[in-house]
């Protein structure tokens, strides 16, 4: 039994060593060692290399030293987001939302983080398509990627969200039509797909 509880606790300090290895790639790429920097940057820029013990800006750990939140709204991000960001296999909510400086296209690594409940990217500059991979995060409860400039059609995989409650798309360049399983999944409270470009025959 003692050498299970040393198995365990090595397993977990190599995931939290994961995590961190993850969130300097994740600075790094979305410009906290740039000149005009992060609004709040403490532990990103420290040198440390506990991001739970140092209390990391945006940064939420669990018991165990895994990081399940990620909140770095509106806090002057810029940059592409990385694929690095699959990596964080226990967060729960991730909030960039607020950083105009954020482009390019959402990672399909996303759809790696299957404990996540809250994804919110809105009014930021991402552009491409929403990935289809986002059908395999089946705990997603909240998914806000507002007023950006996504394009493409809105991937079928997203009916797969059976826990979805509140979907925001309005106030992008979407096309094609809403998936009518999407409109029908069982605990979604609220959808707004406004402001896109969706043919006549849309659900809305």
């Amino acid at each position: 039994k003692i050498g299970d509880i040393e198995r365990k606790t090595e397993d977990a300090d190599a995931l939290a060593k994961a995590d961190y290895a993850s969130l300097v790639k994740i600075g790094s790429r979305l410009g906290v060692d740039d000149q005009s920097g992060w609004k709040r940057s403490k532990g990103w820029t420290d040198g440390g290399t506990d991001p739970c013990a140092e209390h990391w800006a945006g940064v939420s750990c669990d018991r165990s030293g895994r990081v399940y939140g990620l909140d770095l709204t509106g806090n002057g991000l810029h940059g592409m987001i990385p694929k690095e960001i699959g990596s964080l296999t226990a967060l729960r909510t991730l909030s960039l939302s607020g950083n105009k400086g954020i482009v390019g296209a959402i990672p399909p690594e996303i759809g790696k983080l299957a404990n996540l409940e809250w994804l919110s990217l809105h009014d930021n500059m991402l552009g491409g398509e929403i990935p289809k991979e986002i059908g395999k995060c089946s705990k997603l409860k909240w998914l806000s990627l507002y007023n950006n400039k996504l394009t493409g059609s809105i991937p079928e995989e997203t009916t797969q969200l059976k826990e979805l409650e509140v979907l925001l798309l309005q106030q992008n360049e979407l096309t094609g039509r809403v998936p009518d399983e999407l409109l029908k999944l069982p605990k979604l409270k609220k959808k707004m797909f406004n402001k896109n470009n969706f043919g006549a025959r849309a659900r809305l």
